[in-house]
C-alpha cells in the first residue's frame, strides 16, 4: 500500500497578516504622533488651543487614509494623534467655560453688593468699592466725614485711579473727594437706581471678560424687577497681585445704562 502523497495548504490569510506586518511605517504617521503628544500641553495655556485642532484635522485624515489595505502602516498612530488633539481641545474649553462662569458669578455678587448699598443711599460706602483693598478706609472711619471734610495727610488714592480723569497725584486731596461724590451722586445711573430703593436688581447675563496679564475685566448685566426697560452694566476689576496670587481683589470700575455703550 502506498502512502499517500502530502498535500501542502497554504493559508492566504497568513500572507496577508504578514503583508500586513511588513508594510512600511509612514512618516506622516509618526509626524502625527508627535504632534499628539505636544497636544498634551494645550491645557497648559489656551493660546496652544490650535496645535489640538492640528491633531484632530491631522489624526482625522490620516487614519482614513492608512485604513486602506494597501497603504502604509502606522494607523493605530493617527488614531493616537487623533483622541489626544480632542481631549485636549475637550479639556481646555470645558476648563475656559468653568473659568468663566466662575468669573461671571462672582462679579455678579460684587456688583448687587454695590447696588445693594446705592439704593440704601449709602454713597460713601459705595464709592470705597470703587477703590484696591489697600485704598479704602479702615472700618471705624467717619466715610462721610472723609469725603466731605477730612483735612489729613492721606495716600494719593482717587486722582492715581484716573477717576477723575488725571493719572497723577492729586494736590488737593479733599477737593478732589468732595468733587468725586458730588459727581457720584449726579451719575445718571446712580440717580436711577436710588428711585428705586427698593428694587431687587438681578444678574441677567456677562457682556464681556477680557483678560490683561493680571487683571481681569468684567462687565455683567443687571436687571431690575421694577424697571427691566434700563438694564445696568456694571464693569468690576479683578486683580492678581504678585504678592498675594493667591487672593483677588475685585473693584467696581465703572457703570452704564446697557444700551448707552
Amino acid at each position: 500500500m502506498t502512502n499517500p502523497t502530502p498535500t501542502i495548504q497554504f493559508s492566504l490569510g497568513a500572507f496577508e497578516e504578514e503583508s500586513l506586518n511588513t508594510r512600511p511605517v509612514s512618516n506622516v504617521a509618526v509626524l502625527s504622533l508627535m504632534v499628539g503628544l505636544c497636544s498634551l500641553l494645550v491645557p497648559l495655556s489656551g493660546y496652544l488651543l490650535p496645535l489640538s485642532l492640528l491633531a484632530i484635522v491631522l489624526g482625522g485624515v490620516l487614519s482614513y487614509r492608512l485604513s486602506r489595505p494597501d497603504a502604509d502602516a502606522g494607523v493605530w498612530m493617527a488614531n493616537v494623534c487623533l483622541g489626544l488633539g480632542l481631549m485636549s481641545a475637550v479639556w481646555v474649553i470645558v476648563a475656559n467655560r468653568m473659568h468663566s462662569d466662575y468669573l461671571s458669578a462672582t462679579a455678579s455678587r460684587h456688583a448687587a453688593e454695590f447696588l445693594s448699598l446705592v439704593a440704601q443711599g449709602k454713597n460713601y460706602e459705595a464709592m470705597e468699592l470703587r477703590l484696591p483693598n489697600a485704598q479704602r478706609q479702615p472700618a471705624d472711619m467717619n466715610l462721610q466725614d472723609y469725603y466731605e471734610a477730612y483735612e489729613g495727610v492721606v495716600v494719593p488714592e482717587m486722582a492715581m485711579l484716573g477717576l477723575f480723569g488725571g493719572g497723577e497725584e492729586t494736590r488737593d486731596p479733599l477737593r478732589e473727594r468732595k468733587l468725586s461724590s458730588l459727581m457720584f451722586r449726579q451719575d445718571p445711573v446712580i440717580t436711577h437706581i436710588q428711585h428705586n430703593p427698593t428694587a431687587n436688581w438681578r444678574y441677567q447675563a456677562t457682556k464681556e471678560i477680557q483678560y490683561n496679564k493680571e487683571v481681569t475685566r468684567i462687565q455683567v448685566v443687571m436687571r431690575s424687577d421694577q424697571d427691566a426697560s434700563k438694564p445696568v452694566v456694571i464693569e468690576l476689576m479683578r486683580n492678581l497681585t504678585q504678592e498675594h496670587a493667591d487672593i483677588a481683589e475685585w473693584r467696581v470700575n465703572r457703570i452704564f445704562f446697557l444700551d448707552s455703550h
